[in-house]
């Protein structure tokens, strides 16, 4: 139960970096509300597809998620909204491995296959 909630804070901590990134750079559609109101199922979903284990599938869902928030919540084209959610998956990746490095006992569950 406390990896759950581990996680739990991660992906609200990995929502809100993503949020500042998409409100510094680009112009919303929306209120703050809303914004939140989109990004909060997007990563409860993410939380629930990382529950599978699979790296590849997390991947993928990241970025598609993270593409999804962007097109439909800021004003950019789809190429620009494809580009900034491959930048944000790719940074979050690479600062998860960063991190499971650092402290291979946090990452113990998720890397471990035995």
């Amino acid at each position: 139960m406390a990896t759950i909630i581990c996680y739990i804070i991660i992906y609200f901590v990995e929502a809100f970096i993503l949020w500042h990134y998409c409100t510094t750079m680009f112009q919303s559609k929306y209120s703050k509300c809303i914004e939140w109101i989109s990004i909060v199922p997007l990563y409860l979903i993410l939380l629930y597809i990382m529950l599978y284990e699979n790296i590849l599938l997390n991947f993928t869902a990241f970025l598609i998620a993270n593409f999804i928030y962007i097109i439909f919540a800021f004003h950019t084209k789809w190429l620009s909204a494809l580009f900034h959610a491959s930048i944000t998956t790719a940074v979050m990746g690479l600062s998860e491995v960063i991190v499971a490095n650092i402290i291979p006992n946090v990452a113990y569950n998720f890397f471990d296959k035995d």
